[in-house]
């Protein structure tokens, strides 16, 4: 089984050197998960969003 990536970052993310959509255009078939109101801990700033998120990149 082959997964395609998944870059999850909190909504400030775009304020990094390379921010996150940049870094997921640079892999094929990512996709890319940005978490409201959550910083670089963004599994415990918002855990809800962030289980959802990675429970869908598993399913």
């Amino acid at each position: 089984m082959r997964y395609s990536p998944m870059w999850r970052t909190g909504e400030f993310g775009d304020r990094a050197r390379l921010p996150p959509a940049a870094a997921a255009a640079l892999i094929p078939s990512a996709r890319l998960v940005v978490i409201d109101e959550a910083g670089h801990m963004a599994h415990i700033d918002q855990p809800d969003q962030w289980l959802g998120a990675v429970r869908e990149f598993l399913s």
